[in-house]
């Protein structure tokens, strides 16, 4: 379950479709070409700033465009299906969230690929760009200086700040435990919630 900007609330079902409630009810659809959609616990499909959906399936991200009314996403086709002759590591993408200049981040695996709103380019990151192997990031928040916070299932966080990352760890006083989830409250603080330490 998930809410847009407005405040509208929505919620995303296996394995294909997409609800919001209108009124006291869902009003429940297959988004068009949408087949199999990716799966997780949070941080699935998104209405981007510019009001257009990205749905994380199987077979690629699905970006449709601005549409005049929810319903209408059943019979609007993508505009764009992002896949590996786009520069992903694979088909699926799991998971995804946009920051506040309007680039969008989604996890493939151990990896963070970053679609810049500004070029209207995929940008990979690795290991080589200082993210943890074997260990992919599951939440995403952003604070008030604009600095990408990531958290992730096998432990550790990273801050991706002045286009680096840093990752912390055991080392540096990180306690070994999943982030199932970020969050800036109204005083700019950031609360990690983790699977065994609190």
């Amino acid at each position: 379950v998930f809410t847009d900007r407005h405040g509208e609330v929505y919620a995303a079902i296996r394995p294909n479709k997409l609800a919001h409630l209108a009124g006291e009810r869902f009003e429940t659809l297959l988004p068009s070409g949408l087949t199999k959609r990716s799966w997780y616990w949070n941080f699935l499909d998104l209405l981007s700033i510019d009001d257009e959906w990205w749905i994380p399936a199987v077979d690629g991200l699905h970006r449709y465009p601005k549409i005049a009314s929810f319903a209408d996403l059943a019979r609007t086709p993508p505009k764009k299906v992002y896949t590996v002759a786009d520069g992903l590591f694979y088909n699926e993408v799991a998971l995804q969230f946009e920051d506040l200049r309007g680039d969008i981040w989604f996890t493939q695996g151990e990896n963070l690929i970053r679609w810049e709103r500004k070029a209207g380019a995929l940008i990979p990151y690795t290991h080589r760009d200082g993210l943890p192997l074997s260990n992919g990031a599951i939440s995403y928040a952003e604070d008030a200086h604009g600095n990408i916070w990531f958290g992730f299932y096998f432990g550790g966080l990273a801050r991706f700040r002045d286009g680096k990352f840093q990752f912390f760890a055991e080392a540096d006083g990180w306690p070994f435990s999943q982030v199932g989830d970020l969050l800036i409250d109204s005083r700019g603080r950031l609360w990690i919630a983790t699977s065994g330490h609190g």
